[in-house]
């Protein structure tokens, strides 16, 4: 049991981010308390793809901001926004309509020591901005903004450059949309079946297996003469690369969830930047092979459904591989060898 009026709330409790305590730093969302005792909130979060997640529609029981266990009700930092009792459906309507908005864009989310930040108080601002309610008069006793990172950016500039993306934001694809048993899938995106179809072998009618064990045969004999300048040329050559960087070098259709994952995990922990962008671009293009590019379905009360997968990839990480197919580690030993 709750001794909350009926009305909008800011309320903020410690932050973290993926499950790692950020000091002193606290997360915003918003709460709107209704006379007939339910509740609704809107909270901002990050989202399984590295993304800014947004949530609505859902009770604070419900919510990802439910209380903990053991946690006390009314003990988290709250204040009552100033806004008339008649107006609180429609005020709330543009803060929810503002914080959909965000998560169909899917921008990304961004915590950084260095430079902006771009958070889960930044859906929270925005929603206040829409609402036309200064920051300052809606946070708690004893809590500033500079505790609250992402609080001041609205996210204005970002939604003007980055309209509802369609492989990001709004991925999952109609009906119509997905892949009939007549449209062309690369069979390589499956797992194996069971049977030797040949699809996770070298391709091609030609048998060239012989060839690439001839070609690392001669290669290690070639080896076994040569100088010792040469071995340590064709050491160097071989040796491992970033890990992000060779998932970097698959085709999207190549890649497993925990190797997005990955390249995630690097964009969110770089600055913005030609190097963010860089993986920003890779990303997409798993999404848009994985889930397609169509609009986004919705409920019956126009919540935003979960987009589903309209391809299926790859369950363990695959060798790297060159343009036609081989191996990558054995065209580098031929390039060795050659040079």
């Amino acid at each position: 049991m709750n001794n909350f009026e009926p009305g909008i709330y800011l309320e903020v409790k410690p932050a973290s981010s993926i499950g790692i305590p950020l000091g002193n730093n606290k997360h915003a969302y918003l709460v709107y308390r209704k006379a007939d005792g339910s509740s609704e909130v809107i909270r901002g979060g990050l989202g399984k793809f590295g993304t800014l997640s947004v949530e609505t529609g859902k009770s604070l029981e419900e919510s990802k901001d439910a209380l903990d266990e053991g946690e006390k009700p009314n003990t988290r930092p709250s204040r009552k926004l100033n806004i008339p009792s008649e107006k609180l459906d429609k005020t709330w309507s543009k803060m929810r309509d503002k914080a959909e908005e965000i998560g169909k864009t899917r921008l990304p989310y961004n915590a950084n020591p260095i430079g902006a930040d771009q958070t889960s108080n930044s859906v929270v601002r925005a929603a206040l901005d829409a609402a036309e309610v200064p920051v300052e008069s809606a946070l708690p006793d004893g809590v500033a903004t500079d505790i609250l990172p992402g609080i001041e950016d609205n996210l204005k500039d970002d939604l003007k450059n980055n309209p509802p993306n369609p492989i990001e934001g709004e991925i999952g694809g109609t009906d119509d949309q997905k892949p009939t048993p007549s449209d062309p899938v690369d069979s390589s995106d499956n797992e194996p079946s069971g049977h030797d179809d040949g699809a996770d072998d070298d391709q091609g009618s030609d048998d060239t297996s012989g060839n690439d064990q001839n070609q690392s045969t001669r290669t290690g004999e070639d080896l076994e003469n040569a100088s010792p300048e040469n071995r340590k040329f064709m050491d160097d050559l071989m040796q491992p690369g970033d890990a992000v960087e060779d998932i970097m070098l698959k085709r999207p259709q190549d890649m497993t969830e925990g190797e997005f994952t990955e390249l995630k995990k690097r964009m969110i922990a770089l600055p913005a930047g030609a190097e963010q962008d860089r993986l920003d671009k890779v990303t997409t293009a798993f999404l848009k092979n994985r889930f397609g590019d169509g609009p986004a379905e919705h409920d019956a009360v126009g919540r935003m459904i979960d987009p589903q997968p309209v391809r299926p990839a790859p369950k363990t990480p695959g060798p790297l591989r060159t343009v036609d197919g081989k191996p990558l580690e054995a065209g580098l030993k031929h390039i060795g060898q050659t040079i």
